[in-house]
């Protein structure tokens, strides 16, 4: 794993190519990192199991959530540089009107989500530049 061979050199370095939110980043925020995921196998994966179920971010997996927080750990002393484009954050954005538009009520899930639980990072430690 890229964080593991790089967290322990001082001179390693990481360049990320991308077009929406980088993973590690989204690691930051449960309930987005949640939704992404769900996303990812129901949408661009196509898990079976995921096609007859809708999103429910009531529900949460303690191991990913305890992996997150270990893989973060370790992301955050990784030196990287970042390339993005403009339609970093639309992609998102665009998923969860998806979401919204199709009748899946997502966005008002999303508005108690973030109603009781701060938008922070879940790493105090972690900044961008």
């Amino acid at each position: 794993m890229i964080t593991r061979a790089t967290s322990g050199s001082d001179d390693a370095e990481v360049l990320f190519i991308l077009n929406e939110l980088n993973i590690f980043h989204l690691l930051q925020f449960p309930a987005l990192c949640a939704f992404k995921l769900f996303f990812w196998q129901k949408s661009n994966l196509d898990f079976p199991e995921y096609r007859e179920i809708q999103y429910d971010h009531a529900q949460k997996d303690s191991q990913i959530a305890e992996l997150s927080g270990e893989i973060t750990d370790l992301f955050v002393r990784v030196n990287t540089i970042e390339l993005t484009t403009e339609e970093c954050l639309n992609s998102i954005l665009k998923q969860l009107v998806f979401y919204d538009r199709w009748g899946r009520n997502l966005l008002a899930g999303w508005r108690a989500v973030t109603e009781s639980q701060s938008l922070q990072p879940s790493r105090a430690d972690f900044c961008t530049i």
